[in-house]
């Protein structure tokens, strides 16, 4: 519920309606809202494909490392945007092809091994990595990412059965398909925007993609965690 209740802070006068498809997540989430005495948040069990069914418009909206799991990200992205007010703001985040190379070449060395998941194999491969065995030097990359030390985050890290990544430019396609007029990124820290308009210290140069793209290519790490942006309908 962590994203409820930061959302709880920021928007103290709205009501929030947080959805997931999980009863256990959802009961844990409701459970730490009531600890923290928030009472503008409502919590329902939904599925982001059936939204079209409420008929509910949003003026704003939040979907994080949820899209991408999906086994069609743009007709849940779509639905997300029918759901959104005219002038309404949307924040995504998405998996980024770029950042996530090195996870990338894990999975293929566990797929050419006929590695599959179990509790076992993935603590012997993390081991290896984490031991810097001669035959896993190549997967260091993988000790960067908080989820590797978690054994149900790195399961879903490198052995996760559905995952879409994109580039800057698949998204700017899919902002041009509906529409949607790109509001930036946000980042944790403001070093990325600061070291960016070192590189395009043009006016409004953070809002094209085209710029990003570049400086991704330049500095592959810069969305290691997601792509987490805005957009306006």
């Amino acid at each position: 519920g962590a994203q409820a209740v930061s959302l709880s802070g920021l928007f103290k006068n709205s009501l929030i309606e947080a959805i997931d498809i999980s009863s256990s997540s959802l009961a844990y989430a409701k459970r730490k809202a009531e600890e923290f005495n928030i009472k503008n948040i409502n919590f329902s069990k939904f599925d982001i494909l059936d939204l079209e069914n409420l008929n509910d418009k949003y003026d704003y909206i939040e979907c994080s490392g949820v899209l991408h799991h999906m086994e069609e990200p743009e007709k849940g992205f779509r639905i997300l945007i029918n759901s959104l007010n005219i002038n309404g703001i949307i924040k995504i985040g998405l998996y980024s092809s770029t950042a996530r190379y090195h996870i990338n070449k894990a999975r293929e060395f566990l797929k050419s091994k006929n590695i599959k998941f179990s509790l076992e194999q993935l603590r012997d491969f993390r081991n290896k990595v984490i031991e810097k065995n001669p035959s896993h030097r190549e997967f260091e990359k993988l000790l960067s990412n908080s989820d590797f030390y978690s054994t149900s985050e790195c399961r879903d890290l490198i052995f996760h059965i559905q995952e879409k990544q994109y580039d800057l430019l698949e998204i700017k396609t899919l902002l041009n398909k509906f529409s949607l007029k790109f509001a930036g990124f946000d980042f944790s820290n403001q070093y990325t925007q600061q070291h960016f308009k070192e590189r395009f210290p043009e006016k409004n140069s953070e809002y094209y993609l085209d710029n990003w793209k570049i400086y991704e290519k330049e500095n592959v790490n810069t969305f290691i965690g997601m792509y987490n942006f805005f957009l306006i309908k």
